[in-house]
């Protein structure tokens, strides 16, 4: 995936990782993988999306240090805006049917609209859901992403 069109859509549990608690092996496998992969976006020139549902979720987070940090973390790594609209609520609206949280399934149509070619996510509810939708892009874990991507799987 090392080419200048890759476009990733990274939902609010990943850009929240690295403001999670470190000693937690996972989090901290997931932190590392999320830096990993965005250090390779800067290199390749892909894309990482922000979107209005993630400013909504980021307006939810409390001020404060930590919730300053992970705004700035999140303006600072995205490269392209988009917005919902009438075919990507409509998405949303079946994802919702199958199962799929709301906000998450705004996340998913978004991405899916936009041509995204990767949806990371390390909420693995959504993970395990999301696979069963019938996407129109690869989901997955970051850390099991980056890790299959090393091994040139």
């Amino acid at each position: 995936m090392k080419n200048s069109n890759t476009k990733i859509y990274m939902d609010a549990c990943c850009l929240s990782r690295p403001f999670d608690d470190q000693t937690q092996n996972r989090v901290h496998i997931e932190t590392e993988a999320i830096n990993n992969i965005i250090t390779l976006a800067k290199l390749y020139k892909w894309v990482i999306f922000s979107s209005e549902v993630i400013d909504f979720e980021m307006e939810k987070i409390p001020e404060g240090k930590n919730g300053t940090e992970q705004i700035k973390f999140y303006y600072s790594i995205t490269n392209e805006f988009i917005s919902l609209t009438p075919k990507s609520i409509k998405r949303a609206q079946h994802f919702q049917k199958l199962g799929i949280k709301l906000l998450d399934s705004y996340h998913l149509a978004l991405a899916e609209e936009n041509n995204a070619d990767l949806f990371l996510t390390t909420d693995d509810n959504l993970l395990s859901k999301a696979q069963t939708v019938g996407l129109n892009l690869e989901i997955a874990n970051p850390a099991t992403w980056l890790t299959e991507t090393s091994n040139g799987h």
